[in-house]
């Protein structure tokens, strides 16, 4: 009697979590299909991009075939014109579907991150839920199951996401000459402002990324808490508390496995990582194959960065502003 009461409790579980699951994928799939289109129209363009070339390089040849004769009759000098034109036409085609793939690169890429977000929402209501108290052994596998897959599902969004490089900027020595007029120093200052203001839009990146990766490592924790709590449950109801502390009846020791090595793949030491750059910084959307050390490691530098982007650019605002002062007391002298 137990026994069916029990099977009737896992069941009425494992609906609730099917149920979930069933809303989640129902939810999921307008972003789907969105990334689906965008996907095919970028494939579209880049084929259209592609017969564009080829029929360039073709028209390239045949002009260049013309231009190479010594002489050429009206019927030739007619061909030849018609070729410049049709070069001209192509390069325009060519122009205009340049600027249509970038803009639709830029509606892809949002998207992407717009469903990687809903995914990183739905894997912290999961995981919410899963902390609750009275969870038994059997929730928590569910709740693991179901958020290892959303994120495998996540991972495959991220790996598409094309990384971000940032450059560190270049220090560009601007100088007050005594012979500047009012107007060359203020031009000066703007110079100076226009750096400012780049030095912050890659501060905001870094931020951005390091806020991203340490959500990284709190979801990786998460997962190994609810990985060690459903192992520990299990254990607990098998087993004798005495023994939980020692070893099992074969003499194994009695060791929680980590997320990464219950994934099946792991997060090589020996991977590429990205902190291997020496002015250039590829600011890593999927760390998926990272370690966790390595990872921290990134952060780390990172932050260093960050605080390297924040002095610099706080001191290009005060050279700036010297600049601008500079400039009002050089026209309250000479006038102009």
């Amino acid at each position: 009697m137990k026994r069916i009461i029990f099977l009737l409790i896992l069941s009425c579980v494992m609906l609730v979590f099917a149920s979930l699951l069933f809303a989640q994928i129902e939810n999921e799939k307008p972003l789907q299909e969105k990334v689906f289109k965008l996907e095919k129209q970028l494939d579209a363009q880049r084929n259209q991009r592609a017969v564009l070339l080829h029929k360039s390089d073709s028209l390239a040849t045949l002009v260049q075939q013309f231009k190479s004769k010594e002489s050429l009759n009206i019927f030739q000098r007619q061909r030849l014109e018609q070729l410049l034109k049709s070069s001209q036409l192509n390069n325009q085609q060519l122009s205009i579907l340049d600027v249509e793939i970038a803009d639709s690169e830029k509606q892809y890429q949002g998207m992407l991150t717009k469903i990687v977000g809903w995914y990183d929402q739905k894997i912290d209501s999961v995981l919410d839920e899963a902390d609750e108290k009275n969870k038994t052994s059997k929730k928590q596998q569910v709740a693991y199951n179901l958020i290892r897959s959303l994120k495998a599902e996540r991972d495959l969004y991220v790996k598409k996401i094309t990384p971000q490089s940032l450059k560190m900027p270049s220090v560009n020595k601007v100088a007050i000459d005594e012979f500047d007029s009012f107007q060359r120093i203020r031009q000066k200052a703007d110079l100076l402002k226009d750096q400012e203001d780049k030095v912050w839009k890659k501060k905001n990146l870094v931020t951005q990324q390091i806020s991203d990766l340490e959500n990284e490592l709190k979801l990786r924790d998460r997962m190994n808490e609810l990985i060690s709590d459903t192992y520990l449950m299990d254990y607990n109801a098998e087993i004798p508390a005495q023994s939980a502390l020692t070893t099992t009846e074969k003499g194994t020791d009695v060791t929680p496995l980590d997320y990464n090595e219950i994934r099946g793949e792991g997060f090589s030491t020996t991977a590429v990582s990205p902190m291997d750059a020496a002015d250039i910084f590829i600011l890593q959307t999927d760390v998926s194959e990272i370690s966790t050390l390595d990872l921290e490691q990134y952060i780390q530098r990172l932050k260093i960065i960050n605080k390297q982007l924040s002095k610099s650019a706080d001191s290009l605002q005060v050279k700036a502003d010297q600049f601008y002062k500079a400039a009002e007391e050089r026209k309250r002298k000479t006038g102009k």
